[in-house]
């Protein structure tokens, strides 16, 4: 497959995969957690007016996975890529969890919603490192 072709393919589905997690996770899963703090979120129009801000960061936070994968994960040892899918997905989601977390400090939101934003992230982590695997096992082969 072309490279550019491939590129593109493993960021479009990163990119679905975790907007439609992300509609099931918060939209469903902890609802009533963002219910209970309604005063602090846009209402429900306000989101749907902003859906293409929204797909532009699924979009563009994907773009940035898949050039991290290549830059640095790539690099490594082509025999442990499963490993290094996930530590770097894991990493990074982490941290990104940890910054989530200490909104808890600036939005007078529950704990518990601030720790499910942290799963949340752990979960992209995981689901990041399978897509990436998927699309560049038979790398691993070469």
């Amino acid at each position: 497959m072309n490279r550019y072709l491939h590129f593109f393919l493993t960021f479009a589905v990163i990119a679905i995969a975790l907007f439609v997690f992300d509609i099931i996770f918060h939209g469903v899963l902890i609802k009533g957690y963002y219910e209970q703090t309604a005063n602090l979120w846009r209402s429900e129009n306000e989101m749907q007016n902003l859906v293409l801000f929204n797909i532009a960061t699924y979009l563009s936070s994907s773009f940035i996975a898949v050039v991290i994968f290549e830059q640095f994960v790539l690099k490594l040892d082509k025999k442990d890529l499963l490993k290094n899918c996930f530590k770097i997905s894991i990493l990074i989601t982490t941290l990104i969890g940890i910054i989530m977390v200490r909104f808890y400090v600036f939005i007078p939101m529950t704990l518990s919603l601030s720790f499910f934003w942290f799963i949340n992230a752990i979960f992209h982590g995981v689901i990041v490192g399978l897509i990436l695997y998927s699309f560049n096992k038979n790398k691993s082969l070469k």
